[in-house]
Protein backbone atom coordinates (compact mmCIF):
# COMPACT_ATOMS: atom_id res chain seq x y z
CA UNK A 1 0.00 0.00 0.00
CA UNK A 2 1.19 3.33 -0.73
CA UNK A 3 2.50 5.63 1.80
CA UNK A 4 0.39 8.52 2.63
CA UNK A 5 3.76 10.60 2.93
CA UNK A 6 4.90 9.61 -0.60
CA UNK A 7 1.49 10.54 -2.42
CA UNK A 8 1.96 13.47 -4.91
CA UNK A 9 0.04 16.26 -4.89
CA UNK A 10 -1.24 17.58 -8.20
CA UNK A 11 -2.54 20.84 -9.19
CA UNK A 12 -4.88 21.01 -12.68
CA UNK A 13 -4.93 23.55 -14.97
CA UNK A 14 -7.42 23.55 -17.11
CA UNK A 15 -10.61 26.18 -18.17
CA UNK A 16 -13.00 23.51 -19.52
CA UNK A 17 -14.63 21.96 -16.96
CA UNK A 18 -16.03 19.25 -18.27
CA UNK A 19 -12.61 18.22 -19.47
CA UNK A 20 -10.92 19.30 -16.04
CA UNK A 21 -13.78 17.36 -14.04
CA UNK A 22 -12.78 14.28 -16.31
CA UNK A 23 -8.98 14.57 -15.48
CA UNK A 24 -9.52 14.63 -11.36
CA UNK A 25 -11.79 11.54 -11.96
CA UNK A 26 -9.08 9.96 -13.51
CA UNK A 27 -6.63 10.74 -11.41
CA UNK A 28 -8.41 9.78 -7.94
CA UNK A 29 -7.98 6.53 -9.33
CA UNK A 30 -4.17 6.84 -8.94
CA UNK A 31 -2.99 5.23 -5.60
CA UNK A 32 0.44 7.50 -6.06
CA UNK A 33 -1.13 10.32 -5.73
CA UNK A 34 -2.82 12.32 -2.76
CA UNK A 35 -4.68 16.00 -3.06
CA UNK A 36 -6.03 16.71 -6.54
CA UNK A 37 -6.46 20.65 -6.55
CA UNK A 38 -8.03 22.09 -9.81
CA UNK A 39 -8.10 25.80 -10.99
CA UNK A 40 -9.88 27.17 -14.26
CA UNK A 41 -7.46 29.61 -15.19
CA UNK A 42 -3.99 30.28 -15.09
CA UNK A 43 -4.57 33.27 -12.65
CA UNK A 44 -6.13 31.82 -10.10
CA UNK A 45 -3.23 29.17 -9.89
CA UNK A 46 -0.34 31.60 -10.06
CA UNK A 47 -1.96 33.61 -7.43
CA UNK A 48 -1.71 30.08 -5.05
CA UNK A 49 2.56 30.53 -4.86
CA UNK A 50 2.63 29.50 -1.79
CA UNK A 51 1.05 25.71 -2.38
CA UNK A 52 3.19 25.81 -5.59
CA UNK A 53 6.13 26.19 -3.99
CA UNK A 54 5.88 24.36 -1.19
CA UNK A 55 2.58 21.62 -2.15
CA UNK A 56 2.89 20.70 -5.51
CA UNK A 57 5.10 18.22 -7.11
CA UNK A 58 3.30 17.89 -10.33
CA UNK A 59 1.04 20.39 -12.08
CA UNK A 60 -0.84 19.22 -15.33
CA UNK A 61 -1.59 22.52 -17.92
CA UNK A 62 -3.31 23.30 -20.60
CA UNK A 63 -1.65 24.49 -23.03
CA UNK A 64 -3.85 26.60 -24.62
CA UNK A 65 -5.69 28.23 -21.49
CA UNK A 66 -7.50 31.53 -22.07
CA UNK A 67 -6.38 34.12 -19.90
CA UNK A 68 -2.34 32.80 -20.65
CA UNK A 69 -0.13 30.53 -23.10
CA UNK A 70 0.14 27.15 -21.14
CA UNK A 71 3.64 27.57 -22.49
CA UNK A 72 4.48 31.07 -20.41
CA UNK A 73 2.62 29.10 -17.61
CA UNK A 74 5.35 26.69 -17.52
CA UNK A 75 7.88 29.81 -17.54
CA UNK A 76 6.00 31.64 -14.64
CA UNK A 77 5.23 28.11 -12.02
CA UNK A 78 9.13 27.48 -12.52
CA UNK A 79 10.11 30.75 -11.34
CA UNK A 80 7.99 29.89 -8.05
CA UNK A 81 9.20 26.68 -7.99
CA UNK A 82 11.93 24.71 -10.02
CA UNK A 83 11.52 21.32 -9.11
CA UNK A 84 8.21 21.62 -10.06
CA UNK A 85 7.50 19.13 -12.51
CA UNK A 86 4.94 20.00 -15.29
CA UNK A 87 2.72 18.14 -17.82
CA UNK A 88 1.26 19.92 -20.88
CA UNK A 89 -2.07 18.52 -21.91
CA UNK A 90 -2.97 19.33 -25.52
CA UNK A 91 -5.54 19.09 -28.65
CA UNK A 92 -2.80 20.80 -31.10
CA UNK A 93 0.07 18.41 -33.40
CA UNK A 94 2.57 21.51 -33.91
CA UNK A 95 5.93 19.92 -33.15
CA UNK A 96 6.63 23.66 -32.55
CA UNK A 97 4.38 23.71 -28.92
CA UNK A 98 6.18 20.34 -27.94
CA UNK A 99 9.49 21.62 -28.31
CA UNK A 100 8.51 25.13 -26.72
CA UNK A 101 6.72 23.24 -24.10
CA UNK A 102 10.02 20.89 -23.11
CA UNK A 103 12.40 23.76 -23.58
CA UNK A 104 10.15 25.84 -20.97
CA UNK A 105 10.83 23.49 -18.38
CA UNK A 106 8.35 20.76 -18.75
CA UNK A 107 8.53 16.84 -18.44
CA UNK A 108 6.20 15.71 -20.55
CA UNK A 109 3.44 16.59 -23.06
CA UNK A 110 0.11 14.38 -23.27
CA UNK A 111 -2.67 14.82 -25.90
CA UNK A 112 -5.80 14.97 -24.39
CA UNK A 113 -7.44 12.34 -26.75
CA UNK A 114 -5.43 9.96 -24.58
CA UNK A 115 -6.91 10.58 -21.17
CA UNK A 116 -6.95 6.31 -20.53
CA UNK A 117 -2.95 6.88 -20.47
CA UNK A 118 -2.82 9.93 -18.20
CA UNK A 119 -2.42 7.90 -14.78
CA UNK A 120 0.14 5.47 -16.85
CA UNK A 121 2.60 8.53 -17.90
CA UNK A 122 2.07 10.51 -14.33
CA UNK A 123 3.72 7.31 -12.91
CA UNK A 124 6.81 7.52 -15.34
CA UNK A 125 7.16 10.81 -13.47
CA UNK A 126 6.70 9.45 -10.13
CA UNK A 127 9.57 7.49 -11.00
CA UNK A 128 11.74 10.16 -12.11
CA UNK A 129 11.18 9.89 -15.79
CA UNK A 130 9.31 12.08 -18.72
CA UNK A 131 6.26 11.27 -20.56
CA UNK A 132 4.65 10.86 -23.59
CA UNK A 133 1.55 9.39 -25.16
CA UNK A 134 2.22 7.23 -27.92
CA UNK A 135 0.48 9.86 -30.84
CA UNK A 136 2.87 12.66 -28.95
CA UNK A 137 6.07 10.30 -28.67
CA UNK A 138 5.52 9.09 -32.98
CA UNK A 139 5.16 12.93 -33.41
CA UNK A 140 8.83 13.45 -31.85
CA UNK A 141 10.10 10.52 -33.64
CA UNK A 142 8.50 11.96 -37.31
CA UNK A 143 9.96 15.40 -36.56
CA UNK A 144 13.32 13.94 -36.35
CA UNK A 145 13.25 11.44 -38.80
CA UNK A 146 13.03 14.32 -41.15
CA UNK A 147 15.88 15.24 -43.49
CA UNK A 148 17.95 17.70 -42.04
CA UNK A 149 17.63 20.99 -43.66
CA UNK A 150 19.21 24.44 -43.21
CA UNK A 151 18.21 26.54 -40.98
CA UNK A 152 16.71 30.01 -42.40
CA UNK A 153 17.88 31.37 -39.04
CA UNK A 154 21.44 30.20 -39.00
CA UNK A 155 23.96 32.83 -38.92
CA UNK A 156 27.48 32.74 -41.13
CA UNK A 157 30.60 32.78 -38.94
CA UNK A 158 30.88 36.48 -39.70
CA UNK A 159 27.31 37.43 -38.54
CA UNK A 160 27.86 35.83 -35.70
CA UNK A 161 30.89 37.78 -34.59
CA UNK A 162 29.11 40.78 -35.19
CA UNK A 163 26.03 39.79 -33.27
CA UNK A 164 28.43 38.76 -30.48
CA UNK A 165 30.66 42.40 -30.42
CA UNK A 166 27.19 44.37 -30.90
CA UNK A 167 25.62 42.32 -28.01
CA UNK A 168 28.44 44.35 -26.17
CA UNK A 169 26.94 47.43 -26.14
CA UNK A 170 29.67 49.39 -28.42
CA UNK A 171 29.00 51.40 -30.68
CA UNK A 172 28.39 50.51 -34.77
CA UNK A 173 31.09 52.87 -34.99
CA UNK A 174 33.50 50.86 -32.29
CA UNK A 175 32.16 47.39 -33.75
CA UNK A 176 33.51 48.03 -37.48
CA UNK A 177 36.93 49.07 -35.92
CA UNK A 178 36.92 45.60 -33.94
CA UNK A 179 35.61 43.57 -36.35
CA UNK A 180 37.99 45.66 -38.55
CA UNK A 181 35.02 45.85 -41.37
CA UNK A 182 33.91 49.49 -43.19
CA UNK A 183 30.56 51.02 -41.37
CA UNK A 184 28.85 49.95 -44.74
CA UNK A 185 29.87 45.94 -44.32
CA UNK A 186 28.67 46.59 -40.57
CA UNK A 187 25.20 47.42 -41.42
CA UNK A 188 24.95 44.77 -44.39
CA UNK A 189 25.61 42.29 -41.69
CA UNK A 190 23.42 43.62 -39.09
CA UNK A 191 20.75 43.64 -42.04
CA UNK A 192 21.51 40.10 -42.91
CA UNK A 193 21.16 39.32 -38.82
CA UNK A 194 17.45 41.18 -38.40
CA UNK A 195 16.16 39.53 -42.14
CA UNK A 196 17.23 36.00 -40.57
CA UNK A 197 16.29 36.61 -37.04
CA UNK A 198 13.02 38.51 -37.97
CA UNK A 199 13.84 41.66 -35.79
CA UNK A 200 14.03 45.33 -36.41
CA UNK A 201 15.98 46.56 -33.90
CA UNK A 202 19.47 45.72 -31.54
CA UNK A 203 17.69 44.95 -28.77
CA UNK A 204 14.86 42.65 -30.39
CA UNK A 205 18.10 41.42 -32.01
CA UNK A 206 20.21 40.48 -29.04
CA UNK A 207 17.04 39.22 -26.94
CA UNK A 208 15.94 37.01 -30.10
CA UNK A 209 19.39 36.04 -29.98
CA UNK A 210 19.32 34.56 -26.85
CA UNK A 211 16.33 33.29 -27.07
CA UNK A 212 17.44 30.90 -29.54
CA UNK A 213 20.71 29.75 -27.81
CA UNK A 214 22.66 31.84 -30.53
CA UNK A 215 24.45 33.53 -27.92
Amino acid sequence: MTNENNKWNIAVVENDLKFLNNIVKTLKQNPNIGEIVPYESAELFLRDADNIKNKFRLALFDIKLKDMDGIALVEEARVINKQLNIIMLTTLSSEENIFASLRAGAVGYLWKSELEDLNMEIDKVIKGGATATPTIAAKILEYFRKPLQEDPKLLTTREKQVLEVLATGVTTQKASETLHVSNETLRTHVKNIYQKLEVHNRIGMIKKAGDIGII
